[in-house]
């Protein structure tokens, strides 16, 4: 499933009490290395779109996290070189 332009959802599990989405990032389009350096301003957009939702489903997994103590991980995977850049947030910080 596409998530935006050159960034396709390639797994979605659960690890322990986390929620890890694997995104696979077509190197064409997307700079790891601009992920990366952007690491906290990626981190912030995903805490404010998770917090600031009106999907009901996903408020509902995101108060369950928060019982639970776990959280989410975004995990980046450039489609060539392999580099990741792993993002994780808790679910009380939303």
């Amino acid at each position: 499933m596409e998530a935006e332009n050159g960034i396709t959802v390639t797994n979605l599990t659960m690890s322990g009490d986390y929620m890890v989405y694997t995104y696979e990032c077509d190197e064409d389009v997307v700079s790891m290395d601009a992920l990366s350096r952007n690491k906290k301003l990626l981190r912030d957009n995903i805490i404010e779109e998770l917090s600031t939702t009106d999907d009901e489903d996903q408020l509902e997994l995101n108060e369950n996290l928060k019982k639970i103590g776990g959280g989410y991980i975004y995990k980046y995977v450039g489609d060539t070189s392999g580099e990741t850049c792993t993002i994780k947030i808790e679910a009380d910080e939303l």
